[in-house]
Order: C-alpha cells, then structure tokens, then sequence
C-alpha cells in the first residue's frame, strides 16, 4: 500500500521501480496506490501511471483516488506492508497511522531509524534497496511479524500520540 497525495516528494516512481523489480523477480503481490495529484503534479502522475503500466495490465498494481481521513485506518488495516519513499526532513504521519493499524511500515526516512527495526528501512531514493526490503518483509514469519507490529503500536502510542501533541503545545504555550 502506498496512500497520499500524488506528488514528485513522494517519491512514487521508486516504489513503482521497486515492485517492478519485484515482478520480474517472479515475486507474487498485489499493490495499491492511493492518492490524486495536486492541479500542478498532473504531469508526474501521467509519469508514474505509465511507469506502472505494465504492472497494471498484469493486475498486480491498482491506482485508486484520495480517500477522506476517516477512511484510511479501514485500508491500512487490510494491507499487510505500507511503502512510504518521502524522504528525510518530512515525518509522513501517514507511517504511523499505517503502524497503528496493524501495516508493517516500509520507509526511505531515516527520521525512523530510532523507532523502526531496521527490517522497515531502505536507503532513499534506491529502489533495488527497497525491492529486498519489501521481499524480506513478505518473508517474516507470523510470529515476528505480529512481533513488530505489537512492538510499532507500541512505540507510536506512547511517543506520537494526540494527547503527547496536547502535553509538548501546552509546554511550548507556557
């Protein structure tokens, strides 16, 4: 799963190139990529969309349009691994939502490497690097991966919580 705005920081052409490493690799998955352009990213979106092509004629990647935030813990909850290529300098909180719904978060941020395992984490910008994560992702047992995910609600309950946002404005108010 990846889902946000359709945009060049998002960085979508790396996760299409490394799923379709993935697919010549004879790996088997599904993706879905959620999100629209802003008026002007149209022409990225015509990018990663022919990019993608091949992956869509083969049904193996399917493109679906913005959906409200109230709707996004009902995807995140049905996917098994959530990709985010934004790079370093923007904590995407759509990571840890995807964590706090059970989605094994895969990211190019270093921004995470404090709280993620280093399983879920790939050099930015390098697809090859992101394809072997996902592979490794998809190969963890049920144990570990249950393991993770118990271990990511975890750390983003306690640490990046709403009422952690109300308790850190208060002090900065004060």
């Amino acid at each position: 799963l990846s889902l946000g705005r359709i945009s060049p920081v998002k960085h979508i052409e790396v996760i299409i190139g490394a799923l379709r490493k993935l697919d010549e690799r004879g790996v088997k998955f599904a993706a879905d990529i959620y999100g629209d352009p802003t008026d002007r990213d149209g022409y990225y979106y015509k990018k990663i969309r022919a990019l993608a092509a091949p992956l869509e004629k083969k049904e193996v990647i399917v493109f679906c349009p913005a959906v409200p935030n109230h709707e996004t813990p009902a995807i995140y909850s049905v996917h098994d691994i959530f990709i985010n290529a934004t790079p370093q300098g923007s904590f995407d909180k759509t990571i840890l939502e995807a964590a706090l719904c059970g989605a094994l978060p895969v990211v190019g941020n270093a921004a995470f490497a404090d709280i993620f395992p280093k399983e879920l984490l790939f050099n930015k910008g390098e697809v090859a690097d992101l394809a072997a994560a996902i592979e490794s992702v998809v190969t963890f047992s049920g144990e570990k991966r249950e393991h993770i995910r118990e271990q990511l609600r975890r750390v983003v309950s306690a640490n990046h919580g709403l009422n952690i946002l109300v308790r850190d404005v208060l002090v900065i108010l004060k």
